[in-house]
């Protein structure tokens, strides 16, 4: 497998590109995610004239989709193919909404636009078959409003689960992700929390620090939940603007022996 990490910020990081990830395996391109100010990372990847087969959502905060009606105009200005769409619930609206946007901003009388793509929703439990990729979903805990989903996909030869955005979450992922060649899992630092926060007004300081703890996942957890599931490379990504790869490095390799993968945009690697 081939990925490449086009987008790896949390949504307050303006630093990086929100969370986008592309999968290259089993003959497919798979988009994990499409947030802000990715895209351009995403066709740079992608080459000349290639397209992506689907498009799967974790989840549907700004910072994982809103870059869907960027993708669907490049996509449509370049005559690429739009991919087929996944996601949990309410993404079917928000997909429709996007598609009217596109067909808005992309009005061409020389060059019609793709057909509308399939768009699919599905939560716990939910198969899906992509080419030879299967893909298995569960639900993990991130905020009460909205559905969020991790991903395991698999082929033959290889095996990748994807998080999603999650609070601590070792009960679900240890065994979501058992024996997975590769983890890709946001995290944060104490260190860089204290960071970002540390420029908020006081007043607003601590609800910042609790919206942070209680939504997502410490570095510490995440390097435990590798080690238990017996995963062979893990991946760190969804990052705060203050993270240092090699502090977060350090950090999980005092509990994970395998391979850390600190993601920043544009990173590619096999494996």
């Amino acid at each position: 497998m081939r990925i490449t990490m086009c987008g790896t910020a949390n949504g307050g990081n303006t630093r990086s590109a929100g969370a986008n990830i592309l999968l290259e395996a089993a003959g497919q391109r798979l988009l994990l995610d499409c947030g802000h100010s990715s895209v351009n990372g995403l066709v740079r990847a992608l080459g000349p004239g290639q397209s992506i087969d689907a498009l799967l959502f974790s989840h549907l905060h700004f910072d994982h989709v809103v870059g869907l009606p960027e993708l669907l105009c490049r996509f449509a200005l370049e005559s690429r193919t739009w991919p087929r769409i996944y996601g949990p619930r309410d993404t079917a609206t928000y997909a429709a909404e996007a598609l009217t946007l596109t067909r808005t901003l992309s009005k061409n009388p020389n060059r019609m636009p793709p057909p509308d793509p399939v768009i699919e929703e599905g939560g716990p439990g939910e198969a899906i078959t992509i080419g030879e990729i299967r893909v298995s979903t569960i639900e993990v805990p991130h905020v009460a409003h909205l559905q969020c989903l991790a991903r395991r996909l698999e082929w033959e030869g290889g095996t990748l689960v994807y998080s999603g955005d999650t609070t601590d979450a070792p009960e679900l992922m240890v065994t979501f992700a058992a024996g997975a060649d590769v983890l890709i899992h946001e995290c944060y630092s104490e260190g860089a929390l204290e960071e970002a926060v540390a420029g908020i007004p006081e007043a607003h300081r601590e609800a910042a620090r609790k919206s942070i703890v209680s939504t997502h996942s410490r570095v510490e957890t995440v390097a435990a939940i590798a080690r238990d599931a017996g995963i062979g490379t893990l991946v760190l990504t969804h990052l705060l603007a203050g993270e240092d790869a090699a502090t977060l490095r350090d950090i999980a390799s005092a509990s994970y022996r395998g391979r850390v993968v600190v993601a920043r945009d544009g990173l590619a690697f096999e494996s």
